[in-house]
Order: C-alpha cells, then sequence, then structure tokens
C-alpha cells in the first residue's frame, strides 16, 4: 500500500514539475533570435541544394533544386534573417551576463562540525550563479568534546553575523540585486533563530549538507507519500505548550518531560523517518503553510510561548524558522545533548514582545 501512495505522490509531483516547466517564464527575445538563426541560415542553405555523386568509372550525377527563379534575392534575405537573430541573440547574451554582474549571491554557511568542512557552501553557489560573496559564521570554537560548551557565544556570533554583517554586506551591494543562499548544520535553535531573522518576505534558496558525500546540494527533487502529519489529541489551550517535531529521529516525551514536567503538546512526526527525508522542496513548502496555520492557531488559543523540541535536517530547522512572526506566540527552541542527563539543556528564546530576546534559556 505504501509503495502504492509513493508512486502516486510520485507521479502527481512528476506531473506537476512538468507543468511548471512548461510554463515557467521564457527569454522571449532569446527564443525569437534562436527561431530567426535557424530560419534565416537553414532557409539560406535551402534556397539553392545541390547534392552529387562520383561513380567508381568516374561518371558524376548531381541533383540540384532551386526554391526560387530569384536566388541570390532569396539567398540575401534569409542570411539577412538569420544575421538579425544572430544580433538578437548575442545581444540577449550580453545582457544576461551584465545583469547577471548586479546580482550580489551572498552564501551564509552557519557550520558547527567538529572539522572544517573541505568544501564549503560559497564553491557550489558560485558554481551555480557565478561570483558570490561568502558570510561564514563558524560556531566549531563554542563545542568541547563534540557538544555545544558555550551557546552564549554561539548565540552571539549567529546575532552579529546576521544583523550586522549581512546588513553591512547587503549595504555595500549598492544597486545591486541581493539573492541569499543558506546552509548550514547549526544547532537546532540556532537554525530556526538565523530563519526567524531573515524572515519570509524574501527568496532565500536553502541547501543541506551531506556528511556522508561531503557535499552540499539544494533543496529539490520529487514529493512522496511520507509526510508530518500532526496529532493533537495531547493538546489543550494553555499560556504555554510545545510542539514536538519527529522529523528525522523520535523525540521521547520522557526526555521533554525532564526539561517540562507538564504541558500540553502538539506531536509532528513522519511515517517514516530518515535524517533526509524532507530534503524536497515540494515537501518543505507544503508543511510550511501547515506550520504557520499551527502556530495562528495557537496564537488564537491564548499561547503566549511555544516550546518546540525538533529533531530534523538543517535545512527543515531553518524554513520553519522563517514562517514564524510577530503576529505567533514567543518561541523557546531545544537542543538535544545525548550526553547530558537532561537531554535538552538549553534553548533559544526568541520573538517576544520586548527586548528580551534572542537570548539562551
Amino acid at each position: 500500500m505504501t509503495c502504492v501512495k509513493d508512486s502516486f505522490h510520485f507521479l502527481r509531483s512528476t506531473i506537476w514539475k512538468g507543468v511548471c516547466w512548461f510554463t515557467r517564464p521564457i527569454n522571449l527575445i532569446m527564443k525569437a533570435g534562436l527561431f530567426l538563426c535557424l530560419i534565416g541560415f537553414g532557409g539560406a542553405s535551402w534556397a539553392s541544394l545541390q547534392v552529387g555523386y562520383a561513380s567508381e568509372n568516374g561518371t558524376l550525377a548531381s541533383v540540384k533544386v532551386e526554391r526560387s527563379e530569384s536566388k541570390p534575392f532569396v539567398e540575401l534575405l534569409m542570411v539577412g534573417v538569420g544575421i538579425v537573430g544572430l544580433i538578437m541573440v548575442i545581444g540577449e547574451s550580453v545582457y544576461i551576463v551584465s545583469r547577471r554582474r548586479k546580482i550580489l549571491n551572498i552564501a551564509i554557511e552557519h557550520s558547527a562540525l567538529r572539522e572544517k568542512i573541505a568544501n564549503p557552501l560559497i564553491n557550489y553557489v558560485s558554481k551555480e550563479s557565478g561570483g558570490s560573496d561568502t558570510l561564514p559564521i563558524d560556531l566549531a570554537n563554542c563545542y568541547s568534546n563534540f557538544v555545544v560548551e558555550s551557546p552564549q557565544r554561539a548565540l552571539d556570533l549567529t546575532v552579529v553575523s546576521l544583523r550586522d554583517t549581512l546588513l553591512s554586506q547587503i549595504k555595500q551591494a549598492g544597486t545591486k540585486d541581493v539573492t541569499v543562499h543558506y546552509g548550514g548544520t547549526a544547532p537546532v535553535g540556532l537554525g530556526f533563530l538565523a530563519g526567524f531573522m531573515l524572515g519570509n518576505t524574501n527568496e532565500v534558496t536553502t541547501w543541506d549538507y551531506n556528511r556522508d558525500s561531503g557535499e552540499w546540494y539544494k533543496l529539490g527533487g520529487f514529493s512522496d507519500a511520507n509526510k508530518p502529519l500532526s496529532d493533537w489529541s495531547n493538546y489543550c489551550p494553555e499560556k504555554e505548550t510545545c510542539i514536538l517535531m519527529e522529523i528525522s529521529h523520535p523525540v521521547n516525551i520522557e526526555d521533554v518531560r525532564k526539561r517540562i514536567p507538564k504541558m500540553p503538546y502538539v506531536k509532528v512526526s513522519m511515517p517514516e523517518m530518515r535524517y533526509d527525508n524532507m530534503s524536497s522542496k515540494e515537501k518543505v513548502t507544503a508543511f510550511q503553510g501547515e506550520f504557520r496555520e499551527m502556530l495562528k492557531k495557537l496564537n488564537a488559543d491564548g499561547v503566549e510561548t511555544v516550546h518546540i523540541f525538533c529533531a530534523a535536517q538543517a535545512s527543515f530547522n531553518f524554513c520553519m524558522g522563517r514562517q514564524i512572526t510577530k503576529n505567533h506566540p514567543s518561541c523557546v527552541v531545544y537542543e538535544y545533548q545525548n550526553s547530558e542527563e537532561k537531554k535538552y539543556p538549553w534553548g533559544v528564546l526568541f520573538n517576544t514582545k520586548n527586548d528580551n530576546s534572542p537570548a539562551i534559556v
């Protein structure tokens, strides 16, 4: 049954991608130029076509096709059409290159691995989009024995980089358009915070890091039946509530209770948990809307603070953080540390109604 559902969702996703491809914005000048090149130069060749064949005994046979009695005029006309098309293609290519130079691509690499990544995100962004600037937020020095030893320092580095350094780079761009690329391996709470600070009003290209292959990749791919499901059976309206998000790994309610003894919660889980099961941009985009509606409902119910316990890939954390706005309750997103007796020793508080956030709690 699962195989049938996956096949159905894959087919639907494939059809949708095909529709999007056929209805995508097209560069009409470039297409028209290529068409004129084909008609012009091809027509000039066809205006006078001669095919010859020489036999072994030296006999020459030829077939000559004349499309018009006015051969020179037709050839010149077709060549002229082809030249016009070629000028259009060259001119549009020059415009595209000059336009590309006016776009500033900023690659934000929010990394927190114990070893420096050999292939930084900027390499992949530059390969795809041309010249780029980089904004590395390296949290490696905040770690000790594979756990975050100084969460406050990690928070400060993140906030300063996104609030001050990024803003400075955008201002220096002047009249250039800015495209932001985000990829990271940051702690869960800081990934949410980075998304919240960048917001959802601007286009941001999101990347993930494959630790097995050591390569970065953009969210893409096809959708399937393995999508997040929300369970409200343990929820009731209170001032504070929890959201448990089991995307890549289970979230143990007993571990949550060691941090917060009693509190209603909403549970989001996947039918099948894998570390990369939300690498599909379609699935992430669809759940972003569900997550916004979830926060909207909690706000309407009078919830003031949402405690989020999330086990997911970094791109998912960032994308969900972008959905949180000032119209939603304040949020605390917790970091899981397996070596600690209390598995969630600290969290990142943000989106408060006062100036007390972001902060480590």
